[in-house]
């Protein structure tokens, strides 16, 4: 799908594993392509269609493939959201060029403490 302005939220927040995990794969020593595996997502913020995904590790090289789908699936001026990964703020502007803002989106967790209370004490009398 080619438009002429599009509003772009991407994440891969989709961690899996084949086969085993890496560290497990390291203690093992396997070689293999088994370990962790990152889905890619360009979902446009109106339609919510998925306008590029890869699956691959979290590197430059699976970052490439992702953005190079990303710049053949939109075309003029669009705007990018994603989290911070340091590979994107070389890699956007090399494959989307000036026409497209880029921004980052943090996300801040907050933690609620649980108090524990013990149980009621029943007197029968």
């Amino acid at each position: 799908m080619r438009s002429s302005r599009r509003r772009l939220r991407w994440r891969q927040v989709l961690w899996g594993f084949v086969r085993l995990k890496s560290r497990t794969k390291e203690r093992l020593g396997h070689t293999d392509d088994s370990g962790d595996s990152w889905t890619w997502l360009a979902i446009d913020a109106r339609s919510k269609l998925i306008l590029s995904h890869a699956v691959g590790k979290r590197d430059e090289d699976t970052a490439d493939r992702f953005l190079i789908r990303l710049n053949e699936a939109t075309t003029g001026r669009c705007q990018v959201t994603s989290d911070g990964l340091r590979l994107y703020t070389h890699n956007v502007p090399l494959h989307l060029g000036s026409r497209c803002s880029f921004a980052v989106l943090s996300a801040t967790t907050f933690c609620t403490f649980l108090r524990e209370f013990s149980p009621l004490e029943v007197y029968a009398g």
